[in-house]
């Protein structure tokens, strides 16, 4: 980490995030284990963010998000521009390929999915519908990891194995695409050129003013 990074600040975003990925309310101590990190450093953290209004405590004096996390993941989601221009994108891939579609980002070592949903999914229910992964079980994760063109993953159990495959998006990649779910009687090679006909027009939908 460069030198002039602001600790402090740095540790209340990795509180944030596990705060947000806890599915419920945490507490100090559970928190603190989740960490590694010392209760009375934790609680402190947690009372910034709830200062910040990014945190609340229910009757039990657990902590949960806040107000503000729900306005900044909506500033974050339409400000950005991604997600709002990518959408239709998305829907019409997985039209094509009748697979499941997903588009994620990398945070730390894991995947977050902003998008994943299939040709009969409501748009709505596929946004944020599988939040995190861990980076080396998806191939998204693999493409913006380790900096690959394309990357192609079995999924699934011995009886029912699938396919997924990924290309990165941007230049340099901010983002990843992916169909999945993808028969294993299916050549996934087969899907790269919509794959990456997608990914390409959804980066340039981004740059467009």
């Amino acid at each position: 980490m460069p030198a002039q990074a602001n600790r402090s600040l740095v540790d209340g975003l990795v509180v944030l995030q596990t705060l947000c990925a806890a599915g419920g309310p945490v507490g100090v101590r559970d928190m603190a284990r989740r960490l590694g990190w010392h209760p009375v450093r934790t609680n402190r953290l947690l009372q910034s963010l709830v200062l910040a209004g990014m945190a609340r405590q229910d009757p039990e004096r657990r902590y949960l998000p806040g107000s503000g996390v729900h306005v900044l993941a909506a500033i974050a989601t339409f400000g950005s521009g991604l997600l709002r221009r990518a959408l239709p994108e998305l829907q019409r891939l997985a039209q094509e390929t009748k697979a499941v579609v997903a588009l994620g980002v990398l945070w730390q070592d894991e995947v977050c999915y902003l998008y994943h949903g299939g040709p009969d999914l409501p748009a709505g229910e596929a946004l944020g519908r599988a939040v995190l992964h861990p980076v080396g079980d998806s191939s998204i994760g693999r493409v913006l990891r380790d900096g690959l063109a394309e990357a192609v993953l079995r999924h699934g159990s011995a009886d029912q194995p699938h396919w997924s495959i990924a290309v990165p998006v941007g230049a340099p990649p901010h983002s990843g695409l992916a169909c999945t779910s993808i028969p294993i009687s299916t050549e996934p090679a087969s899907i790269l050129p919509r794959l990456r006909a997608c990914a390409q027009r959804i980066a340039d939908l981004e740059n467009a003013p």
